[in-house]
Parts: structure tokens; sequence; C-alpha cells
């Protein structure tokens, strides 16, 4: 058996709440694309009762913003705005 096999029946062992239960610890974002590994995965992250345990968190948004360069050009490029306020941005182009 190779080791694909072994990981794959590994895998199929695992118990919903205990899947429910890793993903609860790992960040947002990771559990956001773990939704494309199965149906199954999918079913369990968006289900209400496991997303009170799953995290959702936010910790800002990106958005279109504009200004102008030394030749008068119009520059478009993201900015990010940080929902606690007191933060440090994290990404910013032009800053």
């Amino acid at each position: 058996m190779d080791s694909t096999k072994k990981s794959a029946s590994a895998a199929a062992h695992l118990t919903d709440d205990l899947i429910v239960e890793i993903l609860s610890r790992l960040p947002a974002k990771s559990v956001c694309r773990f939704k494309c590994v199965s149906w199954h995965w999918y079913g369990l992250i968006t289900n209400p009762e496991h997303r009170k345990k799953i995290p959702q968190t936010l910790s800002g948004f990106f958005y279109r913003s504009c200004r102008l360069n030394h030749e008068k050009d119009m520059i478009i490029f993201p900015d990010f705005v940080g929902i606690m306020g007191d933060e440090e941005q994290p990404f910013s182009f032009f800053s």
C-alpha cells in the first residue's frame, strides 16, 4: 500500500467532530480554503452549528483607492482598512 492510500484511509476514520475541532484551531483564511477539499468538508464548515466553533475573524478589508502621481496621472491601487482602528495597517501602497 503506498503512502497516498494510507493517508486517505487514515483520514476516512476521522469523525466530523474531530475535523471541526481541528478546523477550529486554524486561521480563518485556511478554513475558507478548506471548503474546496470536498463537498463533505464544505458542509461541515458551512453548517450553522459548526460555524460557532470555527473562526470567522476579519481583521480588515481591501478597497480600491486612487491617487495622482507626479505626472498628474490617476493611479488606482488596493488599500487596506483595519476594523480595529488603532492597529497598524499591514498593507498599503504609497503610504
